[in-house]
Formats: structure tokens, sequence, C-alpha cells
């Protein structure tokens, strides 16, 4: 699925607007005939690798309308009327707190605030014709350009104020073929666009006024629509960002995560919660005197200690003293014999006592304590074979609540990753797949130390990237990726490899497909996409003004980029130009004094750009030549005013003063 045109009659700043996104295809709207020509580029190359079908970025100042661009393409269907921008409804009947019911008879109005549509390519079915996917807010205008509307529901539609039909293209016109939930048969497949494809927005923030907590909710909506997803610039996985680490440390001569050694450390609770049970008479570990323990071994109990009194306080045990229900328990509790106090005794202790207390909390629910305790005694059975079983675990240092994990090239990937998969995601897995409830919610915790502000942004995007594809839209091979100024927090190199590093990326998804639309303010993005995929956004009042880039961007120069692609007026900094401007003045006045002279050579010789310090030097060098000239004439016009006597003593003294070395 390629998105290859766009229409706007009207969304927040952009007004009667037509958007290619390459010159793959050429598509002509009229909304004044209500006709709509597509076709085919039979010239077309693509310079990216197989699954990429088309990289586009968009380029403008702030506030010129980029990031709304990107919001008409990838925001969900529930948070397009935030603040009525898709349309309003007006009843004759008010809306009050209780009782009254509104009908459709009741609507008085219904203004459209925004109508749009878009044109997707999805590829040629087994006759060899191409197949559209055609979408759009407005069923009652844009139903307009298909030919066969009685086999569409337009009612239907327009009460959900959204349409997505698969349709082939005729002369000036669409031919409906099915929903985008329907099954239809392209040349490579059979698929349903709505289970097979996703387009995800991404960004680093997001406003608050068009999205909230439910925006980021990873479910496809009810209505018939091609699947959005929204996201920041990190994973919820933190397993996501290590094994990107991991990889991009064994890339030789990189120029990111350059250091030998990262470290992860991992802690669990323990700091908050009381080392003993009264009401229970639970004792904590470290209340546990004479344990014939070794220092992991010891870790290990700390830990089972730790989420006992973690599981306790969560389900409010400990603040219910004299509660019948307690006192039952208590009689069920296990004791410890203070006689050979083992490694073994120490767990079935804390074993038995979270049994005893899980199985009262999850009383007529028997799938959910198997749940719990199958969640525990996996994380428990791995720590003893990490631990306990394994010769060696050198790169895991262990300390009082946390585990010191450097990481580097040739870390034993699986185990760290499955220790990850136990602890920190735990959370979010439960979440993503469903579970009843996750096991160790607020437990545990991390930190990576070394990583610097932008290694770390560069890290939350990759890893968001691989997690929306292989886990939260797992399934799915057909993706348009939508990144709001991915290089924000990029060094200007890694902004350079960006581009080639996130095709490469990318690479490792067999048998999916992807298309890239990027908004940037960095030329080293731009100078990596032809210039047919390049769109420029200026605002001109209130409106913005959409342009396909008019000169070459491939491996174009930066500072042509920054002069013409991103509306520079110079492309050095505003105060050195300021500065180089005052220096031409003071070059070409025929009056300037010494002290300017002399900050004017201090600047020249302090610039950095070769031509305009050559220029200036050379500038500098008439002046003072100008300077000179009127020097010796003054000179020579006091020493023809002198008498001869005065003449003679005036050589005898310099001749003197040569000799001297004055």
């Amino acid at each position: 699925m390629e998105l290859i045109y766009i229409w706007i009659d009207k969304y927040r700043t952009f007004n009667n607007t037509g958007v290619s996104l390459s010159d793959k295809f050429k598509v002509q709207y009229d909304f004044e005939k209500n006709t709509i020509i597509i076709k085919e580029n039979p010239y077309f190359y693509n310079i990216f690798p197989d699954n990429i079908l088309n990289v586009s970025a968009i380029l403008g100042k702030n506030a010129a309308g980029k990031s709304n661009l990107l919001d008409l393409i990838g925001m969900k269907l529930r948070d397009r009327n935030n603040l009525s921008e898709e349309f309003e409804i007006k009843y004759s009947r008010p809306k009050e707190k209780f009782g009254v019911i509104r009908y459709p008879q009741d609507i008085e109005e219904e203004r459209k605030n925004s109508q749009y549509f878009f044109i997707y390519y999805i590829g040629k079915d087994s006759n060899g014709e191409s197949l559209y996917c055609f979408e759009g807010n407005d069923i009652e205008q844009y139903g307009k350009l298909i030919e066969n509307k009685e086999n569409i529901d337009f009612k239907y539609y327009k009460s959900k104020y959204w349409f997505s039909f698969i349709c082939y293209s005729e002369v000036e016109k669409l031919r409906y073929n099915a929903t985008v939930q329907d099954t239809f048969v392209n040349h490579t497949e059979i698929l349903s666009l709505k289970e097979n494809s996703a387009i995800i927005l991404l960004r680093e923030k997001y406003n608050p006024r068009y999205f909230d907590n439910q925006s980021f909710v990873n479910e496809d909506e009810y209505k018939i629509a091609v699947p959005r997803r929204v996201a920041k610039f990190t994973s919820d996985f933190l397993y996501k960002k290590i094994e990107f680490l991991i990889k991009q440390m064994s890339v030789e001569n990189r120029s990111i995560y350059a250091d030998d050694h990262y470290t992860l450390n991992i802690r669990y609770a323990n700091d908050v919660y009381d080392y003993s049970d009264e009401n229970l008479n639970i004792c904590g570990f470290k209340n546990i005197k004479g344990a014939n323990v070794t220092k992991k071994e010891a870790w290990i109990c700390e830990l089972l200690s730790s989420f006992y009194f973690h599981f306790i306080n969560s389900i409010g045990l400990t603040k219910r003293e004299g509660d019948l229900k307690v006192s039952h328990l208590k009689e069920r509790m296990p004791q410890l014999n203070s006689n050979e106090v083992t490694y073994q005794k120490i767990k079935k202790y804390y074993d038995t006592a979270l049994n005893v207390v899980a199985a009262n909390f999850f009383e007529g629910k028997s799938e959910e304590f198997e749940f719990f305790f199958k969640r525990y005694t996996d994380l428990v059975g791995f720590l003893e074979k990490l631990f306990l079983e394994v010769s060696s675990t050198a790169a895991i240092e262990i300390n009082e609540n946390y585990i010191e994990i450097k990481i580097n090239s040739k870390i034993e990937k699986e185990p760290l990753l499955k220790l990850i998969e136990l602890t920190i995601d735990e959370p979010q897995e439960s979440e993503i797949k469903q579970k009843p409830f996750s096991v160790f919610q607020n437990f545990f915790s991390f930190d990576v130390r070394f990583l610097s502000d932008g290694e770390l942004g560069y890290l939350g995007l990759m890893s968001i990237i691989d997690e929306q594809i292989t886990v939260k839209l797992d399934g799915k091979n057909h993706f348009i990726l939508l990144l709001d100024e991915p290089e924000t927090r990029m060094h200007p190199e890694l902004a350079r490899t960006f581009i080639k590093t996130l095709l490469d990326f990318l690479g490792q998804y067999k048998n999916k497909t992807f298309q890239i639309i990027l908004a940037s303010h960095s030329p080293f993005l731009v100078s990596d996409i032809p210039k047919a995929h390049v769109l420029t956004v200026e605002k001109s009042g209130f409106s913005s003004i959409v342009q396909t880039c008019t000169f070459d961007t491939f491996a174009q120069n930066v500072h042509v980029l920054l002069r013409d692609a991103f509306f520079m007026n110079a492309t050095l900094g505003a105060y050195s130009h300021f500065k180089i401007e005052e220096v031409k003045e003071c070059l070409d006045n025929g009056t300037a004094s010494d002290l300017e002279m002399i900050g004017a050579e201090y600047i020249v010789n302090k610039i950095g750009e070769p031509v305009i310090k050559s220029m200036l030097q050379e500038k500098l060098r008439d002046k003072k030549k100008g300077f000179q000239t009127i020097e010796l004439t003054d000179a020579i016009k006091k020493y023809n005013n002198l008498s001869s006597t005065d003449k003679e003593a005036l050589i005898k003294h310099i001749i003197n003063s040569q000799n001297l070395g004055d």
C-alpha cells in the first residue's frame, strides 16, 4: 500500500490543495467537474530498496503546516473531530442532563469543517489491472467520483463520516470493487487491506488539544478504514531498545554507540516496605539470622522477600490488623526453623507464604491464581538458572537491590532479553497480549547509563518502529511510516546517515513493504531524496501552500539545500552575518577610523567560510594600501617644509637610530 495523492478542500490551514507524493503516478482531480484521472508513469524508476515503495519529505519553517499534514494522514478517526474540526451538528432541541434523547430528525444544521480524501496504490489484480484505495471523510462530496454508486450504502457512510473503498480507475471516474475490510486479490496475495496494512504516526510530543491517552491504544478502530497507530519516539519495551543497541555496537567504524560498553541496571523495590509482617508472622530476609547462603542466593532471597511484601502491600493486607480472615491466614503461614537456614528452605518459606496469601486473594478465580503464580515461578526459575547454574555471569554484577549488566557487542543476547522480558517488560507484555493483569507492576525499574541524549533518542525511534511492526501490528505486512522531525536530537553526522540506516533497518523485515513520509528540518535527510518526492510548505497569511520541490535535491550540496529548500535568508548564523555586513560597510567607508580598521581585521581573520574570508581580506588589503599612501604623502609634505639644517639633522637621526637598532 502506497499513499500517492491527497486532496484537501479544507483542513486546518490547508484549502483547495492537491498533494502528490512522487512522480510514480500523476493524479488529476477536477472538483468542479467531479472527475479524477490516475495515470501510472511507465518511466518511473525506484531508487530505493525493493521493500521501500517510496520515501518522501515535507519541508517548511516552524508553524508552516508540516505536522498538520502528517496529522491529516495519520490521526486516528476517533481524534479527528476533537474541537469539532471535522464537523458540527446543531440540534433543534438542546441536550439536557437527564431525559432528552435527540434523534436524526432533530438535526437542524450539519456543518462540515474539514473535507479531504486519499488515494493509495495497492497493486495489480490477477488481470494486471491497477487497484487503488479511495478513502475520505465526506461521501456526499467525493462519492460523485465513483461510477457505480448503486453498490454503495451512502446513508451508512454518511453516518460514519468516513469511507474507505477498493477501486479501479476508469475514464475520469473510479469503479467501486470492495471495502477495505473485504477480501480481494492482487497479483501477489489474497488480502484484506484492514487486516494487512497500517499507517503509523510517530513524533516526539503530541498536542493535547488533539490527542489523549486513548489515542495511543493499540487496537484497530471499528470503522471501515485503513488502520492507524499513534506513538512517541520511544518503545514501551526495553528489550527492543537493548536488542537494537547490541546490534549497533557490532557495526565497524560506527558513528554512534562508539563506547566499548554501556550499563543496564535492573532494580527491584525493597526500600518502601517493612522487613517483617507482624500480622502474618512473616520475617523479612534481612531479619533472618544465620542464613547459610552465597551472595547470589542471598540476592534472590532478598528479591523473594521484597516481592512478598510488595504484593501484600498492593492488595492492602498490611492494613487489616485484627481481621478474621487475616487471623485465619496466620494459622496457615509457614515457620522457618532457625537450624540450617539454607537457600532452599528460605525459598520454600517465601513461596509458601506468597501461595497462601495469593490463594486467598484470588479465591474463586483459579485461572488468575495460576497465571499469577506461573509468572512468579517462571521468574524465580530463570534467576536460579542464570545465577546458580550458569558457570559464568561475568557481564552481571550483583548489588544490594539491583543487578548491573555490562552491555557490549559480545554479550550473550538471549539470556539478557529473557531477563528483561520477565522483569521490566512484564507489565507491557501483559497489556499487549491482554493478560488478566500484570504481576510485577511497579516492582521492577531500570536505567541505562552512559548513553547521550541523542543516542537515547535514536534508540527510542528505531525500537518503537520495530515494536510497532513485530509486536503491536504483528501479522500486518504493509506500512506507511509518518516521522515528524526524527532528527530532532541527532548530531549532524547521525542525521546524515539516518535515511541509509533506516532503510537498512527496515530491510530485516521479510515480505513487508514500507512507505516513509517524514517532516524535517535537516538538509542531510533531504539530500537522500529525489526532488519529485520532496514537498515544501509555506505559510501565506493563515493558509498553508504545498508545492513540489523544483530543484534537484538528491545528492545536493547542503548549503544549496539550506538556501533553497529550507527558506533561509543566509547559511550563516544571524549574528555572524550581521558582523560581516558591518565589516563590509567599514571597508567600503572612506573615513573609517584606525580603531574600526583594527576591529574589521580581527573579525576577518576569524571567519571560517573561505570564499567570504578571501573576499574581505582583499578589501582589507586595498583599504590598508590607501591608508599607507595618505600617510606617505603627509610625511613628504612635512619634510619639504623643513629648513636645510633640520632636514640634515633628521637624516642623521634616522641613520643613527637604524645603527642602534631603534
